[in-house]
């Protein structure tokens, strides 16, 4: 087990090629995670297209997205979100959209 931080550890027993781990979380008196073990996913898509995740979650709690470009001056969404896949998308601060590709990380349990 690699320890993360006070409450989160990461079991050690991932294969390279997964874009997902198990972890289990100690933060349930903070009515944060409630559940005892939570799932990790990431990876990389172009935006404005629907991504698969690596593995269905129970539900998901939070979806986070960085653009790989720092040029452009779009922000990062996801949106349409279930427990199999979710959209994601990039806007503009006049509301355009434009493909760009995008790191993600979900948590969910």
């Amino acid at each position: 087990m690699y320890k993360l931080a006070s409450s989160i550890r990461v079991s050690a027993r991932v294969p390279s090629s997964a874009n997902f781990i198990k972890i289990r979380a100690s933060l349930a008196f903070l009515g944060i995670f409630s559940q005892p073990f939570y799932y990790l996913q990431w990876g990389y898509s172009n935006s404005e297209t629907t991504v698969n995740f690596p593995m269905t979650f129970g539900s998901v709690l939070i979806i986070l997205g960085t653009k790989r470009a720092i040029q452009y001056e779009y922000t990062v969404a996801a949106t349409d979100i279930t427990n199999t896949k979710f959209y994601l998308s990039t806007r503009n601060n006049s509301g355009s959209s434009r493909v760009i590709a995008c790191n993600w990380i979900a948590l969910g349990s």
